[in-house]
């Protein structure tokens, strides 16, 4: 009975571990790595552009905001203190109703001291900071000339007038420089919410961009995958059709360097053996034929001799 035996050869499978191969794993590794960093990128970028965007969004909150209110809140307490002494020097005449307007003077200045203060918290600009500073030297020049019209009210009308005339042009100045203030906190305000705008509109464009590289870098390499696998499998099961119909001379042909490439030498060998075996059958047959008929031949000799 004729038997099987492995051929001697030096041949091996191929190994997949090889530096410059790409092998199947490998892959499938590379491509969830290249949408994991593209992902990463994406973040990254959406990180900075929100970022940009919280950073206006707080200059907004912390400082053009309250500077609108606070500079025109300023204006109008220097326009009240300035309103109660034309009140006082030309309107009334009652000395109850002058020492209040003289009162509501004193409120107005108390409340310019301490929204002076607060606007100071509010200022995070240098060219703020030189507006401001400009604001409370007209201020600082306005209120001792204040006080002096408010002396004169209490000594003498003609003098009150002469003192008033002195103070009008000081506070003309001091609501210029509390105009220029509430102008400049609008306009960075405004500025700022143009920004913020301008980096929605920007973060949406580079979300969609990134988005776009992402699902297509998806698809062409989930595609790549699917090809490295549908092919060589089609080609096998081709194969595979025609050696089960008895022609063992195809052979599988991947020119691959990863596992289907080891699995083409395994399906080779497989199949040269299985081809040796089916040769060595046959030619046991023959064989076995052969040793019938000359048995049978010999018989029929012993028999015409006999």
């Amino acid at each position: 009975m004729a038997t099987v035996t492995p051929r001697a050869t030096n041949e091996s499978l191929h190994t997949t571990s090889g530096a410059a191969r790409l092998t199947l794993g490998n892959r499938i590794l590379i491509s969830f790595g290249v949408l994991f960093v593209l992902m990463l990128v994406m973040a990254g970028v959406s990180y900075e552009r929100l970022r940009a965007i919280n950073s206006e969004a707080v200059s907004i909150e912390r400082d053009s905001l309250p500077g609108v209110y606070l500079a025109a809140s300023l204006r109008g307490a220097v326009n009240e203190s300035f309103t109660a002494l034309q009140q006082a020097t030309f309107v009334d005449t009652d000395p109850e109703l002058v020492q209040r307007d003289f009162a509501k003077i004193g409120e107005a200045l108390k409340e310019v001291e301490s929204l002076s203060v607060d606007y100071q918290n509010t200022t995070f600009r240098d060219d703020d900071r030189q507006r401001f500073a400009t604001f409370r030297g007209a201020f600082d020049r306005y209120l001792p000339l204040l006080n002096d019209a408010v002396q004169k009210s209490r000594v003498s009308r003609e003098e009150a007038v002469a003192a008033y005339a002195k103070v009008q042009p000081s506070w003309a100045e001091v609501v210029r420089n509390a105009n220029i203030l509430v102008q400049e906190n609008r306009k960075f305000a405004d500025q700022s919410a143009k920004l913020i705008r301008e980096s929605v509109q920007d973060t949406e464009v580079v979300l969609a961009t990134a988005l776009a590289i992402v699902l297509l870098s998806a698809l062409g390499l989930g595609y790549g995958l699917y090809r490295s696998v549908t092919v060589p499998m089609t080609r096998l099961v081709e194969v595979h059709d025609v050696m089960r119909t008895g022609n063992l001379t195809r052979r599988l042909d991947l020119r691959r360097r990863d596992e289907f490439g080891t699995l083409e030498t395994g399906f080779n060998r497989m199949a040269d053996e299985l081809t040796e075996l089916v040769a060595r059958a046959q030619q046991s047959s023959l064989q076995v034929t052969t040793s019938v008929a000359e048995i049978a031949a010999t018989s029929r000799e012993q028999q015409a001799t006999a």
